[in-house]
């Protein structure tokens, strides 16, 4: 009987074991297969990371670079690949033109392997701001034509035509008409696809256009754009204007401290085309007078930059200038600090001892105001476009002037802006 007993309770005690067993090895299997599961799922979170990490690889090499030359599908995975496909460990990193300065931004893991990653940027590259600039308040005074080929933005508009900008200003532009007319011609060079500007001014008669509007209304068209936040040295140079970014810019450039603003002229000659400098900066007062002559031969285009600093412009007489033209001034050194309030009581001798250097330009006192800046009574018309960096002056062109504007004589490159369009990458 104890025999018998002994027997059931093993019986018992190896069903029971049996069962448990079955019960080990299946949650060793469901174990196993979850571990297997999170594996697979790590891997496929890997394969993500590393292709969102290809989309801002190639984010920063498109913004680090500024060349949009290279973002065409057909060329774009060798741009990307020792960048950011390779050290990535990705198949490819390649971009292609949506339209409209936008494209799209493919990272995928594996030839085979289906992860891969595409999101859309939207670029501006800077194109259209305009052949002239100006913080300043602009008084056109035509005794001739007044002709100025546009700055085209490369972003076709909606209605297929495009955006052509003579003028991008803060204050206001004045024109007074005594002769001739003032007229924005046609772009000296186009986009690809380029069917035609959307608005080209043509006056001839007096208006003056301001952040109200135009007087009369419709006189000035949109190729003259009144921007409140303009930012006339970050389009110039690319850069942010602080004192640090202002004195690595001049370290760049072949200086000239003037202390007879008549030398002017003969010293920029001198430096571009004697030493044959392609960045030339000017401090003080600068006289144009009779003549300047820099000048590219045979149809070439060597960009140019002509700076000057913290000094009045006068130009009269016969010039040529093959490059860009940036004018900036802090109207605080006008001031006079021994005299009560805030004022330009030191600009009127500026202007005074400039006209005095020689007896032909003392008819020129008549254009002097109050705040002027810059007076052109010639033909200084510099190809690669002029900019005017003093808020609260004037600028003044008077006579004819015919700027056939080309970007490409500006040696500094256009401020390239790339974001990530909405809806698309990183949104918050």
């Amino acid at each position: 009987m104890m025999k018998q007993k002994g027997f059931v309770t093993l019986a018992i005690t190896s069903v029971l074991l049996t069962i448990v067993l079955g019960y080990s090895l299946s949650s060793y299997r469901g174990v196993l297969y979850q571990i297997k599961v999170a594996n697979n799922e790590v891997a496929a979170r890997q394969a993500h990371w590393r292709a969102e990490g290809g989309l801002e690889c190639a984010y920063a090499k498109i913004v680090h670079d500024k060349d949009i030359t290279k973002l065409p599908e057909s060329v774009s995975a060798s741009y990307f690949k020792n960048v950011c496909s390779i050290p990535l460990s990705l198949y490819q990193v390649v971009t292609k033109s949506s339209g409209g300065g936008d494209y799209s931004v493919l990272a995928q893991v594996s030839e085979s392997d289906g992860t891969k990653i595409e999101k859309s940027i939207s670029i501006d590259d800077g194109t259209g701001k305009g052949a002239i600039q100006s913080e300043a308040t602009i008084k056109l005074i035509s005794d001739n034509n007044i002709e100025i080929n546009p700055d085209v933005n490369s972003r076709q508009l909606d209605n297929q035509k495009f955006e052509c900008i003579a003028m991008r200003f803060r204050e206001k532009v004045i024109y007074t008409h005594n002769n001739g007319k003032l007229i924005t011609e046609d772009p000296a060079i186009t986009p690809p696809g380029f069917t035609r500007c959307d608005a080209q001014t043509t006056l001839a008669s007096s208006a003056t256009i301001s952040a109200t509007g135009s007087a009369p209304n419709g006189a000035f068209l949109s190729d003259y754009q009144q921007d409140s936040e303009i930012d006339t040295f970050y389009n110039y140079f690319g850069l942010e204007k602080t004192a640090s970014n202002i004195n690595d810019i001049k370290s760049e450039y072949h200086q000239i401290n003037l202390s007879s603003s008549i030398a002017c002229a003969s010293e920029i000659q001198n430096a571009f085309v004697t030493l044959n400098k392609k960045k030339v900066w000017v401090t003080g007062d600068c006289v144009i007078f009779p003549s300047l002559l820099v000048q590219d031969g045979g149809g070439s285009v060597i960009p140019k930059s002509l700076v000057l600093e913290n000094g009045i412009f006068l130009s009269s007489g016969s010039t040529v200038f093959d490059g860009s033209f940036y004018h900036m001034v802090n109207m605080n050194i006008f001031d006079d600090p021994n005299s009560s309030g805030k004022d330009l009581d030191l600009l009127s001798d500026r202007w005074s001892d400039a006209i005095a250097q020689d007896a032909n330009l003392t008819a020129l006192s008549s254009l002097v105001e109050a705040n002027s800046i810059y007076i052109d009574n010639g033909s200084f018309f510099p190809k690669g476009g002029i900019s005017f960096d003093y808020p609260g002056g004037l600028s003044t062109i008077k006579g004819s002037l015919n700027l056939d504007y080309l970007s490409q004589y500006n040696p500094h490159d256009n401020p390239l802006k790339v974001t990530w369009k909405g809806g698309s990458w990183n949104d918050l």
